[in-house]
C-alpha cells in the first residue's frame, strides 16, 4: 500500500479532482491546503471521533478519585465530629467531586487528542517530498491511499484533473 500525491495550482482543481477521485471509487483521500477549502470536507470520510468517549471516561475517573479522597480521607483516615456532621457528608463532597470531574475531563481531553493526532510529531514521510512545503503557502495538495499497480490508473485521472505533479510514496 502506497501513497499517490498529486500538487495543483488552485482550491478548484483540488475540488474537482478530489470529486472524480471519488467518483473513481477512492475514498481514502487526504487534502493539505493553506486555508480552509469549503466542500471539501464531503469528500475525505472519516470515522466515527473517539474523543469524546476519551474525555466522558476521564471525567469519570476524576470524579471518582476525587470523591475517593474526600471519602478517604474523612471516613476512613481521620474522622473529624466537626459541628455533629457525619463524616460522609455527601453534599459537602460534592462542589470538589465536580472540580476533579472537571479536571479529569480536561486533562483526559488534551492527552486524547495527543494522542489520537499523533503529537508531537516532528517528521513525516510527506515531509521529504520536494515543494511540499507550499502546501502551507500557496498550493494545494491531494493524497490517495492506492494498493498494487493502481497508480498509473489514478496518476492519468489526476493528471486530467489539473494537476501540475503527481509524485508516488511507498508505504511501510
Amino acid at each position: 500500500m502506497g501513497l499517490c500525491l498529486a500538487e495543483f495550482e488552485n482550491a478548484d482543481a483540488l475540488r474537482a479532482a478530489a470529486e472524480r477521485a471519488v467518483e473513481a471509487g477512492y475514498s481514502a483521500i487526504e487534502t493539505y491546503t493553506p486555508f480552509p477549502v469549503p466542500g471539501l470536507e464531503r469528500y475525505s470520510r472519516r470515522g466515527r471521533n473517539s474523543l469524546p468517549g476519551i474525555v466522558l471516561v476521564g471525567g469519570i475517573l476524576g470524579g471518582l478519585a476525587s470523591y475517593g479522597i474526600q471519602f478517604y480521607a474523612n471516613v476512613v483516615s481521620y474522622p473529624l465530629n466537626s459541628g455533629g456532621r457525619p463524616p460522609h457528608a455527601i453534599l459537602a463532597f460534592i462542589p470538589a467531586t465536580f472540580e476533579g470531574t472537571v479536571l479529569g475531563a480536561g486533562v483526559a481531553a488534551f492527552l486524547g487528542f495527543c494522542y489520537l493526532l499523533r503529537l508531537p510529531s516532528l517528521w513525516h514521510p510527506l515531509f521529504e517530498i520536494d515543494g511540499f512545503e507550499r502546501a502551507s503557502i500557496d498550493r494545494f495538495w491531494l493524497s490517495l491511499a492506492i494498493q498494487g499497480t493502481a497508480y498509473s490508473r489514478i496518476a492519468e485521472l489526476l493528471t486530467q484533473s489539473g494537476a501540475l505533479r503527481v509524485v508516488e510514496m511507498s508505504g511501510p
